[in-house]
């Protein structure tokens, strides 16, 4: 392959980006719909979204070519029941992050994780949390957001003017990190379990990028 100059390498670059992109939307949009086509299944035989989100999908398809013996909502209700109780025992354990051993199973070892600090900026400023079960209508305005993934879901806080945005996982060419050094948000991504929850839970933080600086601080 010949030598190719600066020019050509950002046209192919912005072509890629664009394919990319593009490729993700078409996913996602296809994505939706079988979602969505899934809550309207629920919804017709009494299972909310909640309910929906601890069923797999070989026990939802099996309904199609096998008969429940049951009422259709009593037996996927249990199903639901049974797979959050599995998953409330499964929250009780600790674990190290990396189990070389046996031993990372009796002995957990949590290392503290450094946050990907975006950008130079600096904010200060009440804490709000987000889930994905938060309306949009929500306050963000000038305060530090704290969500645990840096989702793509979560790309409507931008419109909302937020101080800055700290997130428990993610890496430093995460959808949110490249979100935030293209508008210039200061922002902390993937500052781990220990210090996002101790971040989470204060009233104000201070987020200086320049300093690697993340700390709650005491409320003016």
């Amino acid at each position: 392959m010949g030598e190719i100059d600066a020019r050509t390498l950002f046209a192919h670059a912005a072509k890629a980006i664009a394919a990319r992109e593009r490729i993700k939307f078409v996913f996602t949009r296809c994505l939706s719909d079988a979602l969505s086509a899934i809550v309207r299944w629920g919804a017709s035989h009494g299972l909310s979204r909640d309910d929906l989100s601890f069923l797999d999908w070989d026990s939802i398809r099996a309904s199609r070519h096998q008969a429940i013996m049951d009422d259709m909502d009593r037996h996927y209700l249990g199903l639901a029941d049974q797979a959050r109780r599995s998953m409330d025992a499964a929250h009780a354990l600790r674990l190290s992050h990396i189990l070389l051993s046996g031993r990372d199973i009796h002995v957990a070892t949590l290392n503290r994780s450094v946050p990907n600090f975006i950008g130079l900026g600096h904010a200060t400023g009440a804490v709000v949390r987000l889930s994905a079960n938060t309306p949009s209508t929500i306050q963000v305005q000038g305060r530090i957001v704290c969500i645990e993934n840096a989702d793509p879901g979560f790309d409507w806080i931008f419109t909302k003017s937020p101080g800055a945005l700290v997130t428990q996982y993610g890496g430093a060419n995460s959808h949110m990190a490249v979100r935030c050094a293209e508008l210039g948000l200061p922002a902390a991504i993937g500052a781990g379990e220990q210090i996002y929850r101790r971040v989470s839970h204060a009233h104000h933080v201070e987020l200086n990028c320049a300093e690697k600086i993340l700390r709650p601080i005491e409320a003016a």
